[in-house]
């Protein structure tokens, strides 16, 4: 067993991996501010956030893309990965997080970013490393690497 402190909170979190006809992965950043976890200020990230009580998972990734890049029309796909890791909330307390990250096909529509993010791009899975992550989302980044390096062989 892990000697980490024991979790109060428990969390399910969906990011969904989102490609254009380029095959350019969707990535925003999180503005100053905009959470209080500042370590995550400036820091790339992939839209989605944690799943409410009284949801479907379906629910909650709509509802996440809806809220943080507006109304845009993509394809949902299935669940291709997961991860999971520790966060502070506000300090004070470590909430466990899994993550289940899931494949998306842009359609059409323009991206209007909520308060939570300052930027998106449309970046190359070779350039992609070269932003600013944090490590948790990093991880989740590695594992999507690695799921689109086994579809090509």
């Amino acid at each position: 067993m892990s000697m980490m402190k024991q979790p109060r909170t428990f969390r399910v979190a969906q990011k969904i991996f989102v490609t254009n006809e380029r095959n350019e992965l969707l990535v925003v950043r999180f503005a100053p501010i905009s959470t209080n976890q500042k370590t995550l200020w400036g820091k790339w990230d992939f839209p989605g956030g944690g799943v409410e009580i009284d949801e479907s998972l379906n629910e909650g990734i709509q509802r996440e893309i809806h809220e943080e890049i507006g109304n845009v029309e993509i394809e949902i796909g299935r669940p291709i990965l997961y991860w999971d890791f520790w966060m502070e909330d506000s300090g004070k307390e470590h909430v466990r997080t899994v993550a289940i990250g899931i494949s998306g096909k842009w359609k059409s529509g323009n991206i209007m970013l909520n308060e939570e993010h300052d930027a998106f791009r449309w970046i190359s899975t070779e350039e992609v490393l070269t932003l600013d992550w944090d490590s948790s989302h990093k991880r989740g980044l590695q594992h999507y690497l690695e799921y689109v390096k086994e579809r090509a062989a």
